[in-house]
C-alpha cells in the first residue's frame, strides 16, 4: 500500500495529536513539587498547596514558607491555642471588604471542618447589615475576637483577646488567612 503526501501529513498530525494527549495526561497524573515544612508534607497543586494533617486532607493558598515574613505576635498564637469559639469581625467599608469577607468563608470553613473551631461572623460596623456588631470590646480570652482589616503594613497583634490581623494589600488578606489557619493547626510556630 502507498501512500501519498496528504495521506502523510495527515498521519503526522495525528500522531502529534494523540501523542500530546499522552503527554498531558503523564504529567497531569504526576505528583506536584513536594516540600516538607515542620515535618509536614506540602504539595504543590493547581490551586495551592495540599497537606495531610491530623490525618485529614487540607488545601492551601500559600506555603507555611511564604507566610514566615508575616510579623505574628506570640500573644496571637496562645488566644488562639484551645478555644472553640471565636468571632471574626471587619468594617464593611474597607477597602478590601470583598476580599476579607472572602477569607473569613475560606477561613470559617476551614476551621471548622480541620480544627473543630466554631466560628461566629460579625461586623464592626453593622449599621446596614444584619450580622451582629463585634469588636475588641467584645473579645474574652474565652472566646477571642479576630478583626481583618486593611493597613500600612501586615501584621498579626493580639491585646485582651483581640486578635487584629492587618493587611497591606489584598494578597496579604489571604496570606492571613492561611497564616491564621496554620497558626490553629499548629503547623506554624
Amino acid at each position: 500500500m502507498q501512500f501519498d503526501r496528504k495521506t502523510w501529513v495527515s498521519l503526522f498530525i495525528a500522531a502529534i495529536m494523540i501523542f500530546s494527549v499522552i503527554g498531558f495526561a503523564l504529567t497531569f497524573a504526576e505528583p506536584g513539587n513536594q516540600v516538607e515544612y515542620n515535618g509536614i508534607k506540602f504539595t504543590q497543586t493547581q490551586k495551592g498547596w495540599q497537606a495531610k494533617i491530623n490525618d485529614q486532607k487540607m488545601q492551601f493558598f500559600y506555603h507555611p514558607a511564604e507566610l514566615e515574613d508575616i510579623t505574628f505576635d506570640k500573644g496571637a498564637g496562645v488566644a488562639l491555642d484551645g478555644p472553640r469559639v471565636v468571632w471574626f469581625s471587619y468594617n464593611p467599608n474597607d477597602i478590601y471588604s470583598t476580599d476579607i469577607a472572602d477569607v473569613m468563608f475560606y477561613m470559617e470553613d476551614s476551621l471548622g471542618k480541620w480544627a473543630n473551631v466554631y466560628v461566629q461572623r460579625a461586623l464592626t460596623d453593622n449599621t446596614d447589615y444584619q450580622l451582629p456588631q463585634i469588636n475588641c470590646s467584645n473579645a474574652t480570652m474565652a472566646v477571642p475576637v479576630i478583626i481583618l482589616q486593611s493597613g500600612n503594613e501586615t501584621i498579626v497583634e493580639h491585646k485582651d483577646g483581640c486578635i487584629m490581623a492587618t493587611a497591606e494589600n489584598a494578597r496579604d488578606i489571604y496570606r492571613l488567612g492561611d497564616r491564621l489557619i496554620y497558626q490553629e493547626l499548629k503547623a506554624m510556630k
